[in-house]
């Protein structure tokens, strides 16, 4: 498991640029308008849940001669965000991913992100463009019938996303992101000096919102 944590900085001071840059495009072209069925012009609570699809971008090794593909899997989310009405908020993020790969035993993966998190929304008619960034807990989990292994560390996220208000209080949205982690080096593997060990991955979900 592998990553350059030179990339990996500049691609999140990167997101956070952009994040910023969309805010106030959007603040300007909006011009003041409000919109209730969007929930606009005011502060609100919101929960969601999402499923989709998850691919790792960082090397990840598994014995020769194994059968699977462990660097694509299945991706979860669950969280909780409080926004103001400037679109400015926080909240608190729990994601997941599984896979597996055969190897004598099938051997399954299971990785866990927790974080606060930094929301910007924007909202356009019935439209929410959304970006948010964090920095929390991440582990890594790997299970065969035999035996069990685990690593802990910091991870980070950013995603930008899209929301469907189709009433007050409801609306399915999609999003795309990245989350990557800092691990303690493991023995069997040597790392260049541009390199650490951590698991990155892309994933792509969709779901829904509920507005109080």
């Amino acid at each position: 498991m592998r990553r350059n944590a030179r990339r990996l900085k500049l691609m999140l001071l990167t997101s956070l640029f952009l994040c910023g840059s969309l805010q106030c495009a959007f603040a300007g072209a909006d011009g003041g308008s409000q919109s209730s069925a969007t929930g606009a012009g005011k502060a609100e609570h919101t929960v969601y849940a999402n499923l989709g699809f998850s691919l790792m971008t960082s090397k990840f090794y598994i014995p020769y001669g194994s059968e699977g593909h462990p660097k694509r899997g299945f991706d979860w989310q669950v969280g909780y965000e409080w926004v103001s009405k400037k679109g400015i908020g926080v909240g608190l993020l729990y994601s997941g991913y599984a896979s597996s790969y055969f190897y004598y035993y099938d051997s399954n993966i299971l990785l866990t992100y927790v974080a606060p998190q930094f929301v910007l929304k924007q909202h356009i008619g019935r439209w929410t463009i959304e970006e948010k960034l964090g920095l929390g807990y991440f582990r890594y989990n790997e299970s065969i019938d035999i035996d069990e292994a685990s690593l802990s560390g910091l991870g980070y996220n950013f995603l930008f996303g899209a929301e469907y208000r189709f009433s007050k209080s409801w609306g399915i949205g999609a999003n795309i992101g990245y989350i990557g982690s800092s691990l303690p080096e493991q023995e069997s593997v040597e790392l260049d000096e541009s390199e650490h060990s951590g698991i990155g991955r892309m994933h792509f979900d969709v779901g829904v919102r509920f507005h109080f």
